[in-house]
């Protein structure tokens, strides 16, 4: 009779380095002149949440996540190297080696990501790593998501005050009136 063993892979991150983080463009609308709308995306982030770090804006959405947003380059990079995910996989005993098994506590075998024992289990168990595999991409995508939503909100801010700052540069402003509905964000404005 077989023995099942529960193999918990503590800080699975597939091995991501800093090559493999996500880097997604901001384009922003030429209101006003480039520098000016850099600055102004610049304050907006911080507002957000963000610190200022090594002339960038660092904002930490969640523990582990990182998006550094570069003004003056106009790019948003999500550090994913901070993405672990620990996994559990149900395996029978034949599966495993006695080096493995030899860890074994209570049916359960606990061994850090890192571990050079991950490339047996790797032989092993492939297609329960690879499924978890996709379950950390799924978070990446999921993050790279949230990162867009959250710069789509900043730009908002952003065109809002690049607006208000070039209809002052245009003249007297008399009346200035913002409106948002459906989504749409309207200003309207009289100069003399």
């Amino acid at each position: 009779m077989s023995r099942a063993y529960r193999i918990k892979i503590a800080g699975m991150h597939m091995n991501l380095h800093e090559d493999q983080n996500v880097i997604l463009d901001i384009d922003l609308l030429p209101i006003l002149d480039t520098e000016t709308m850099q600055e102004i995306l610049a304050e907006e982030l911080k507002k957000a949440g963000g610190s200022e770090v090594d002339g960038k804006i660092q904002i930490e959405p969640k523990k582990n996540i990182i998006y550094t947003i570069d003004p003056k380059q106009q790019k948003l990079e999500i550090d994913v190297r901070g993405l672990k995910k620990d996994i559990d996989i149900l395996v029978e005993e034949e599966s495993l080696s006695r080096k493995i098994k030899n860890l074994a506590v209570g049916g359960c075998i606990e061994i850090d990501g890192e571990s050079d024992m991950m490339e047996e289990l790797s032989s092993r168990i492939g297609g329960q790593l690879q499924e978890a595999e996709k379950n950390i991409l799924q978070v990446i995508v999921e993050e790279s998501l949230g990162a867009r939503q959250l710069v789509n909100k900043v730009l908002k801010e952003v065109y809002k005050e690049a607006v208000k700052q070039k209809a002052n540069s245009m003249g007297n402003v008399t009346s200035l009136q913002e409106s948002e509905e459906n989504g749409e964000y309207r200003v309207r404005v009289e100069i003399k």
